[in-house]
């Protein structure tokens, strides 16, 4: 009976593909690939890490920097007496299925139109992150800058069905070599993985300078030493997280080395969840199209969560709460003791929106008390030295050419996000008027009612096979 059910969910997805498949792109929806053409911003306040704000001109050149300079270079300077910081990076995202029609454009453009960037996709779920990378940077399509571990590597039995079981150290070491070779910059491992297998992972991983990140793996405790970059602080073992567990959760970290992506929007989203119907109302949630907020995120087809308002209910809300606030005191911890922060936000985890919760993500880290310039940092020059990416979250000379433009400083007030006015994304400017009418034109296509109406249903259809087959 239980490989029936796994054949019926392999055959609804093999349908929903051949069905989502033939449906018509509309192209005028899809925001454009800007040019790389040659700029000049200035004079602007520079915003970049803990350096003093600095008025000057920057030129842009090939999509890199080609100089920071008081002196006016040649051509017509844009965006005069306004704010400049580098462009934000999500260190952690998953992008969506290819096969879902206009799902990839969208989360491109969500990203753009709230500065983010950069991203590191941790982990593909029938994704094609490789081959979107390489699109936005030829200039193909627009979106920020993609960079992937490829497939997530897991034990047996694995923590969730679409990822690739390693058992061994000999299955581990090719995995690995096969992801690097089809172009990953990072190797991405979940909590049940096995020690001899992480000990070949991480031994293969950087024989090819490629960092290890992932899940606390369950083998290993709150000691664990055999990963590069811990996301999500504690999770799989977040319940039973106590302060003698933080204290060695951040000594680890410190005498190791180890960085961390706390994502705190997801377990913000999960609390969000036991009041479904009050926040999917949300604007934020309904930045997304219908089949995440109707589906993906409905308490309904999630195991661990109950729509009613019972006692048991907000008894786990509770719980959910103190873990979050447990997740908090890590974070301090973590950061009084100089460990490198990256922001990243898990999408589309329920609640977590592309680029919007990025914003939100800067505020927490700023109420487990960080500040604004802090916060700003994890998402800029931390983030781009967990990434390896050379230049990446500056502003100087040889840097890519990632910027964003502000009316107001947002290293005073986050805040001041909201007060963005164009994106430099690879030496392509995108301003924010254009951003916005794309997003428009891609929700409306998504409501329509060939793309929402078939989505909704084989979605539903897949969730609910999923739930019987567990």
């Amino acid at each position: 009976m239980r490989t029936a059910r796994r054949v019926m969910i392999v055959l609804l997805f093999a349908c929903g593909t051949l069905l989502l498949g033939a449906v018509v792109r509309v192209r005028g929806s899809v925001l454009r690939p800007a040019p790389r053409a040659p700029l000049v911003l200035g004079p602007v306040m520079l915003r970049s890490g803990s350096t003093p704000v600095q008025r000057a001109y920057v030129q842009i050149d090939d999509g890199r920097i080609a100089s920071v300079s008081g002196t006016p270079p040649p051509g017509q300077a844009l965006f005069g007496d306004r704010f400049v910081i580098p462009g934000l990076i999500d260190a952690h995202v998953h992008l969506p299925p290819w096969f879902v029609p206009g799902q990839t454009d969208l989360f491109a453009t969500l990203f753009l139109a709230h500065g983010v960037t950069t991203v590191r996709e941790t982990g593909s779920f029938g994704s094609r992150p490789f081959a979107l990378g390489d699109a936005i940077t030829a200039g193909r399509s627009a979106g920020p800058r993609v960079i992937a571990c490829g497939e997530v590597l897991d034990g047996d039995p694995p923590t969730w069905p679409l990822v690739r079981v390693v058992r061994d150290a000999a299955e581990a070491q090719a995995a690995v070599r096969d992801q690097i070779r089809r172009g990953a910059r990072c190797i991405k491992v979940y909590g049940a993985i096995s020690r001899e297998a992480l000990d070949a992972i991480r031994a293969e991983a950087h024989a090819n300078r490629v960092p290890v990140v992932g899940h606390l793996p369950i083998a290993s405790g709150f000691h664990e030493e055999g990963i590069d970059e811990i996301e999500h602080v504690c999770d799989p073992r977040c319940w039973e997280m106590n302060r003698r567990d933080v204290a060695t959760l951040v000594g680890t970290a410190e005498r190791a080395g180890i960085a961390h992506t706390p994502t705190l929007v997801v377990f913000e989203g999960q609390i969000r969840s036991y009041d479904y119907a009050a926040n999917v109302a949300s604007p934020l949630a309904q930045l997304m199209p219908r089949v995440w907020r109707d589906v993906v995120w409905n308490p309904r087809f999630r195991l661990g969560f109950t729509p009613s308002r019972d006692d048991e209910s907000q008894a786990r809300e509770a719980l959910h709460r103190q873990m979050l606030a447990s997740v908090c005191d890590a974070v301090a911890g973590l950061h009084s003791a100089g460990v490198t922060i990256g922001a990243g936000t898990d999408p589309p985890n329920p609640f977590v929106v592309p680029g919007a919760s990025l914003h939100e993500e800067l505020r927490a880290l700023v109420r487990c008390g960080m500040t604004p310039a802090e916060a700003l940092n994890a998402a800029t020059r931390q983030a781009a030295t967990m990434l390896g990416v050379p230049g990446l979250g500056r502003i100087e000379a040889g840097a890519p050419a990632d910027l964003l433009v502000l009316r107001e400083d947002p290293t005073r007030d986050l805040g001041a996000l909201e007060t963005l006015e164009a994106v430099v994304a690879d030496g392509r400017l995108y301003e924010r008027r254009d951003l916005s009418a794309a997003l428009v034109r891609q929700q409306v296509m998504l409501s329509s009612w060939w793309i929402d109406g078939p989505t909704v249903v084989i979605a539903r259809l897949v969730a609910e096979s999923l739930s019987m087959s567990r």
